[in-house]
């Protein structure tokens, strides 16, 4: 019996994650891994405390939970998220805890979405969004971030264009996808361009409900304040708000994700949650309360540290990538000396304003690169250039970064010029790994300096 015969045909068109495979990539090449976005400074003490007493101090905690969520913790979050909302909620009707805020995406897809629907989603965005509702036949339709400027420098410099946002959603887009900070930009909406995005969901059907992914709501730069969609006037009865402990306690592997939501939009994600995990890890739900409230309690610059130490390592980062560069030279000064110097290729990256990540246009190496871009070695690889690129970044100089072109539906990347080529770099790691990777950066531009043609 073949896989192929016995695997439905939903889950035979879902390709590898691109995370997976990239990390796959780091292990066996002993590279240094830029491309998935966990955190490698640690998880802070006290939340490694609160953990240990979760699975320690009684026995009920590692059994269920109701689907919800645990009680003091969805009535914490209603305090909590009152406060950041400007409305009173009720946690225990208003809040459902998830594994992982990825799964809560899933439950808002099979909450509100019937095959044959459509999604709308700002690009670049998180993959799963796509293969998620690939999974359930329901249709993706991308609008991207486009720079207003050339040659943009910060995230801020890429806008969504409110027509065509607006000429994307149909009578059939159930879910409008939203994510600020973005996950692969950094970029952060002001409240300017949520109103923007409002008055669109306002002039479309009463049944279009909006999913606000906010995991790094706590990881903003440059002082800038995170704006919640759900403030919006109107829009928290229609607004699913998603966040993130693991993010926010540098714990992604607790798996441990939440949304606040009116009624009516809550019962149908617990109902859907009840029927594919019934609960989040009790003891784990568990620590994050106890996390929340030593943040509050004992610790109430948590969040402005976590945000400073991210944009320091940006910063690092983004100084490197501005002064990465690689020589090449004209092919017939091969056997002159000295060989005639024709230019740089370079880097450019962009400056992220929250999250985890940031990109780098790398369209200027296209065509001159002084090495062979190798054929991805995967299936799961398409004939973009970016994924070309990442696969020598991660086999040739010990550094992976992940193609933004994943990132895209594939009507947008039909659309793209020789300037759209973009790869994204995680810099939610240890300064150690940071600096691992700049020197692998620049070790790898002087080796093929040297070896260039």
């Amino acid at each position: 019996m073949s896989s192929s015969s016995i695997v439905a045909r939903r889950m035979r068109d879902v390709p590898l994650n691109v995370f997976a495979y990239f990390s796959m990539l780091a292990n066996e090449f002993g590279a240094v891994n830029l491309g998935q976005g966990f955190p490698s400074w640690g998880t802070p003490d006290f939340v490694e405390r609160a953990a240990s007493e979760a699975l320690s101090s009684s026995q009920t905690h590692h059994q269920y939970t109701r689907p919800a969520g645990e009680m003091q913790l969805a009535g914490y979050l209603g305090n909590m998220y009152s406060e950041l909302l400007g409305r009173s909620i009720n946690g225990l009707d208003e809040c459902v805890v998830y594994s992982g805020a990825q799964h809560g995406i899933a439950c808002a897809l099979t909450a509100f979405c019937e095959p044959g629907d459509e999604i709308c989603v700002v690009e670049p965005c998180f993959d799963a969004y796509m293969k998620l509702a690939s999974v359930q036949g329901i249709k993706c339709v991308g609008v991207p971030l486009r720079p207003k400027i050339s040659n943009p420098k910060y995230a801020g410099d890429f806008v969504i264009d409110a027509k065509e946002l607006s000429d994307a959603i149909s009578e059939r887009t159930k879910l409008l996808i939203l994510n600020t900070p973005q996950t692969f930009l950094g970029k952060t909406y002001d409240r300017n361009e949520l109103e923007e995005i409002a008055d669109v969901v306002r002039s479309k059907h009463d049944n279009l409900v909006v999913l606000s992914d906010e995991v790094y709501e706590f990881m903003t730069f440059q002082k800038i304040e995170h704006e919640r969609f759900a403030t919006i006037q109107d829009m928290y009865d229609r607004t699913i708000s998603l966040f993130s402990a693991g993010k926010t306690f540098s714990t992604t592997g607790w798996r441990v994700g939440y949304s606040v939501a009116p009624p009516h939009l809550s019962k149908p994600l617990a109902d859907a949650t009840a029927l594919t995990t019934f609960c989040a890890p009790h003891p784990f739900q568990r620590a994050v309360h106890e996390s929340f409230v030593h943040v509050e309690k004992s610790y109430p610059n948590y969040y402005e540290d976590v945000s400073n130490e991210l944009e320091a390592k940006s910063t690092r980062l983004m100084d490197a990538l501005s002064t990465y560069s690689l020589t090449y030279y004209s092919p017939t000064s091969l056997l002159t000396s000295p060989r005639k110097h024709t230019g740089q290729t370079s880097l450019r990256p962009i400056k992220p304003m929250g999250g985890y990540f940031l990109m780098a246009n790398c369209s200027a190496i296209r065509g001159n690169e002084p090495f062979s871009v190798p054929e991805p070695q995967s299936d799961i690889a398409t004939e973009q250039y970016d994924w070309k690129l990442c696969e020598w970044l991660t086999r040739e100089v010990g550094v992976v970064a992940i193609p933004a072109s994943s990132a895209y539906t594939e009507s947008t990347r039909e659309q793209w010029s020789d300037e759209d080529v973009y790869v994204r770099f995680a810099f939610c790691k240890a300064d150690v790994d940071i600096d691992n990777a700049v020197t692998r950066l620049l070790e790898g531009a002087n080796r093929f300096d040297a070896l260039s043609p």
